[in-house]
């Protein structure tokens, strides 16, 4: 049975860290509010309830695809494969029914949930459409001890303007600042992660950070480059094609557990190397990315950014886009005749930080909500319930 509780905003999380940030951020927030798990209260209905395959697979489609990249050892094993496909079948299902049928007694005027993507948050959303209720997402902030909310959805889903006319009025009605002095956050390497590479790279390079290849930037913001192996094999098919005395040096996501040994000795002017991050974006010719955080980073540095997949800081004038292996060598042979408008990128960064993003890392709100933070969720909130 569920309680009939009326509350502003529900927060939804698994056990854990968001969790806990959740339970702190609804214990200082005015509006009235509730923080439940992926199972909330008891009792489902299954009959009329909405469920459908349709419904299902497309609530699956990324988690499987994920989880297909992550153990790819299991899907070569049919029995195996076909039963955990059964599996996060049903599990979407639960969650979707659980939900559906706690909407259908306590409806919240937003729900707050992490990412989106992810299997459970894709059934809760699945849930919440059915009763028009608005959707909070929450993700890392786009720069360093910052957090995102979006009621659009999180990283190329997201709100942020990429007209380049709205930065260019933004600049000329507000004093935008240079974030180039700003220090970038170092991420822990995964545990099984080896190191590639040299420390030190020589002479004239462009930067390549491989991203996560089961992450959802990969898998659903990549159109035409859809893993790093696909990455690398355009990096090896243009590079005889750029110009002689220009290296390519890539460094493996820290948080992948995968590595990618069989590439590092492919080609002698495409090498893997290990080694603070930020180093290498400021001393690079250009930063490459499909549209990883390196990215944003890299433009918050004011150094050339070429993307290569969907991201939400692709706007023009503040960096290059290629769509295709050609379009790619040209913007990089082209490096020496163009440069970021510099006032669009303070313009956009100043945005980010005055108009869109949270203050504080949300990590850091756990201890203790910072009043800032919690003004800007707050104002974030009315915005949409007024």
């Amino acid at each position: 049975m569920v309680v009939k509780r009326d509350v502003d905003i529900l927060f939804i999380s698994s056990r854990g860290a968001q969790y806990r940030y959740y339970q702190a951020l609804s214990a200082v927030t005015h509006f009235s509010s509730l923080v439940v798990t992926l199972f909330p209260g008891f009792g489902f209905k299954v009959f009329n309830s909405g469920l459908s395959l349709g419904l299902i697979r497309r609530g699956i489609d990324f988690h499987l695809k994920r989880k297909k990249r992550k153990h790819s050892a299991v899907k070569s094993v049919t029995v195996l494969w076909g039963g955990y496909v059964f599996f996060s079948a049903c599990y979407f299902s639960l969650i979707y029914l659980k939900f559906k049928y706690y909407f259908s007694r306590n409806t919240p005027k937003v729900i707050c949930i992490w990412n989106g993507h992810r299997l459970p948050e894709m059934a809760i959303r699945a849930a919440a459409q059915e009763f028009d209720i608005r959707i909070a997402y929450f993700e890392n902030g786009l720069i360093p001890k910052s957090t995102t909310v979006d009621f659009s959805g999180v990283n190329a889903f997201s709100s942020i303007p990429r007209a380049r006319a709205f930065y260019d009025r933004y600049f000329l009605e507000n004093d935008c600042q240079s974030l180039s002095d700003t220090r970038l956050l170092i991420r822990k390497p995964h545990k099984r992660k080896l190191k590639a590479g040299g420390e030190e790279v020589a002479g004239r390079y462009v930067f390549v950070p491989f991203q996560v290849n089961f992450d959802s930037q990969v898998i659903i913001n990549s159109p035409w480059l859809n893993s790093m192996e696909e990455f690398y094999s355009v990096l090896f098919s243009i590079i005889e094609l750029i110009e002689e005395g220009l290296t390519v040096i890539i460094k493996e996501h820290p948080s992948d557990p995968r590595s990618y040994t069989e590439l590092y000795n492919k080609h002698s002017r495409i090498k893997f190397v290990s080694g603070d991050t930020e180093t290498f974006i400021r001393n690079a010719e250009a930063v490459i990315t499909l549209n990883s955080s390196v990215g944003i980073e890299a433009a918050m540095l004011e150094k050339k950014v070429i993307v290569l997949g969907n991201a939400c800081y692709s706007i023009d004038g503040m960096m290059k886009v290629a769509q295709t292996a050609e379009e790619l060598a040209c913007a990089i042979n082209d490096m020496r005749g163009w440069s970021p408008d510099i006032d669009i990128v303070r313009a956009f960064f100043t945005y980010l930080k005055k108009d869109y993003l949270l203050p504080g890392a949300w990590q850091d709100q756990i201890a203790c909500v910072g009043g800032a933070h919690k003004l800007c969720f707050e104002n974030k909130i009315l915005e949409v319930l007024s």
